[in-house]
């Protein structure tokens, strides 16, 4: 398999959309779309991943990521 997309320019992308979701100079009228979007890609991830395999070793990355999660709702910085 070929991989030829980049995960970080992917996640650059995604921060370009939500710097210009809390850009101040703008109207909640032009900023909505952007929150709008980021839903979409969101929502059209999770169908994505609805239709993967599961593999080893995911349950544990997942119980990482919702421990982060919670981590940071209760004040952390991790």
């Amino acid at each position: 398999m070929i991989i030829d997309w980049d995960v970080e320019a992917i996640i650059l992308e995604l921060n370009k959309i939500k710097q210009a979701e809390g850009d101040a100079f703008e109207t909640g009228w032009n900023t909505v779309k952007c929150k709008e979007d980021l839903y979409r890609i969101l929502w059209h991830t999770e169908d994505l991943l609805d239709k993967c395999s599961t593999y080893t070793g995911e349950e544990e990355l997942l119980r990482k990521r919702e421990i982060s999660k919670t981590f940071k709702a209760l004040g952390g910085k991790k």
